[in-house]
């Protein structure tokens, strides 16, 4: 990643953007590749919220047809294919199985319409995809599954991602086409400072300092309601709900598992994972400070006692758990009484003091159509429509503009982690260690991980801590129990590579 420029007090931005989640690295990438002038602000890390907190899955949302969201899954669905397209290397195919049991809500055909009609709307051939399964050939295909009362499963084909790799690459690709982004500076007030601006003064590490900038988006998620009220607006966007996952060691799992959890009838997900198991989501409403959110007992139960009504054969409890992660969905304020479940996934688009534009809601996999759609918005309240490039994130790879992806090693040179991990950012990786050989060293003997992947966070990615790396350029804290000999050897690495860079 390109190194930090200073900003500087003496420049009106176009835009400045609060929040570096996906939705503010989304439109930080839009923006600066439509000529606007952008800066971004992140309080902490990278994707620290609930952007690496997800259950890892770019989909259409198929449950959110009972609810007659068809306008949602319509859109979820065409962004997901866009994903596959522009985003391969972090975004790939994964088949999901739906089992139907006698106490299911659902009868197996109803299931199966409407995974046809999912299927349709994504403009896939129904012949391709869609398939039914006898109870016989889903015990053959998922071993281990409960066969009391199985009627059959449904087929069909969503897709998995790398969302901490999308968040960081929409970041370096912003960077590459003239944004500013900055991590760890906290957007501590906005001022009204003139008619035509905005002034934001910002905390960065011991030092502050102001910026202005012309119009002003609020991407910050679960913390959009603060950010108005620092602002000064009363205004409640968002009722956050939290979701949690567990990790557990891998049931040889090669297609995802739609279930029902037997407390409460919500659908949760078993998914193949970085070689372990990951289960989620519970959804419930939470007032949380999203800065401190933490999995309780509770929510690791629920999720251990849903997976076990499906797998009686294996004997999973807290002490067999790898990691838990949980995340706070920016879910649009809604009426009282609403289940966090059945609340909209649709995202919102409000504006306040003319040019302080917040958004919120939505879906990680919708997050490139609600940047544009920032976008297109900003565009009109500067008044500059006709002046700026169309939208392009629609049809340029995510990768598109870096030179360092196309010329990068062969892949016999890296570890097998490394293309699933990276991307083509492997290859840059290569190039380095080849160049650097004392990088081909193991930062510790328990893991494969290797100084390069370190080294290239830091110097490229804006790794300024242990963690940044562990959980956000990498899944590896989300999917490893890690020992303390790694966390030891890893601190000593990350101290010696900070000091030198």
């Amino acid at each position: 990643m390109l190194t930090p420029q200073t900003p500087t007090e003496d420049t009106l931005y176009d835009l400045a953007i609060i929040g570096g989640g996906i939705t503010g690295a989304a439109v930080a990438r839009d923006a600066a590749l439509r000529g606007l002038k952008t800066i971004l602000f992140e309080k902490t890390d990278f994707g620290a919220g609930a952007s690496t907190k997800t259950s890892k899955l770019a989909h259409g949302g198929l449950r959110y047809l009972e609810y007659g969201e068809i306008g949602l899954v319509r859109e979820s669905l065409r962004e997901r294919n866009r994903l596959l397209n522009l985003c391969s290397p972090w975004v790939k195919p994964l088949p999901f199985l739906f089992p139907v049991y006698d106490s299911s809500r659902r009868p197996l055909w109803q299931i199966a319409t409407g995974i046809r009609l999912y299927q349709c709307m994504a403009g896939e051939s129904s012949k391709k995809w869609q398939r039914r399964l006898s109870a016989d050939a889903v015990g053959d295909r998922v071993k281990g599954l409960c066969a009391d009362g199985l009627r059959g499963a449904a087929g069909y084909t969503d897709a998995q991602m790398q969302d901490g790799r999308l968040v960081i690459e929409n970041i370096r690709s912003s960077l590459s086409h003239g944004a500013q982004a900055y991590n760890y500076s906290d957007v501590v007030s906005v001022r009204r400072a003139a008619t035509q601006w905005h002034t934001l003064s910002i905390k960065q590490n011991s030092a502050q300092f102001d910026v202005s900038a012309r119009c002003v988006v609020n991407a910050t998620g679960a913390w959009s309601n603060d950010v108005l009220n620092r602002i000064g607006v009363e205004r409640k966007l968002v009722a956050p709900s939290k979701g949690v996952h567990v990790v557990l060691p891998d049931i040889g799992l090669d297609a995802a598992l739609v279930l029902e959890a037997p407390q409460d009838r919500r659908i949760f997900f078993v998914l193949p994972w970085e070689q372990r198991t990951l289960i989620g989501t519970t959804d419930t409403f939470s007032d949380d400070d999203p800065g401190s959110l933490t999995v309780n007992k509770d929510d690791v139960r629920y999720l251990l006692e849903a997976f076990q009504r499906y797998f009686l054969e294996r004997s999973f409890d807290e002490d067999d758990v790898v990691a838990t992660f949980a995340g706070l969905r920016p879910l649009i304020s809604s009426k009282p009484g609403h289940a966090a479940s059945a609340a909209s996934r649709t995202h919102r688009i409000v504006v306040d003091q003319d040019r302080v534009i917040s958004v919120a809601g939505g879906k990680f996999t919708t997050y490139r159509a609600m940047a544009e759609a920032v976008v297109d918005l900003v565009a009109r309240r500067l008044g500059e429509t006709a002046a700026l490039a169309t939208c392009q994130t629609d049809v340029l790879p995510l990768w598109a503009a870096d030179e360092s992806i196309k010329n990068g090693a062969p892949s016999d040179a890296m570890p097998d982690h490394w293309p699933d991990f990276y991307g083509p950012r492997a290859t840059e990786m290569a190039t380095l260690m080849q160049a650097r050989p004392d990088l081909a060293e193991p930062i510790s003997p328990d893991f494969p991980y290797l100084k390069a992947e370190l080294y290239y966070g830091i110097q490229n990615e804006r790794v300024h801590c242990l963690e940044d790396w562990l959980e956000r350029r990498t899944p590896i804290a989300l999917s490893r129990k890690l020992t303390p000999r790694f966390i030891k050897d890893a601190s000593v690495t990350f101290e010696t590579m900070r000091g030198a860079s």
